[in-house]
């Protein structure tokens, strides 16, 4: 009866063991799983700053198209009041 209860505990201690070294598997996993979100996070921030820079330079570039069509506006307006003598 004593070598059965021993075995019987051993088989516990061997079991909880297994248990444990699968909650820690699962720890390390979780863990590498948050490393991975948290670039991925950084990622997404990088990309999301890039796309508000482009949206400025857009805005920019369509503004400073907006200005030169008006200035080749007023510059056509002007060279209507030459003459070119052939």
């Amino acid at each position: 009866m004593t070598n059965q209860i021993a075995s019987e505990l051993q088989n516990m201690n061997a079991t909880v063991e297994e248990l444990s070294a699968g909650a820690q598997e699962i720890s390390a996993a979780s863990n590498d799983i948050t490393a991975i979100s948290k670039e991925s996070s950084d990622g997404i921030q990088d990309i999301a700053a890039s796309a508000e820079e482009q949206l400025a330079s857009m805005e920019e570039i369509s503004s400073s198209a907006q200005t030169l069509e008006r200035m080749s506006e007023e510059l056509r307006d002007l060279t209507k009041r030459f003459k070119v003598d052939r």
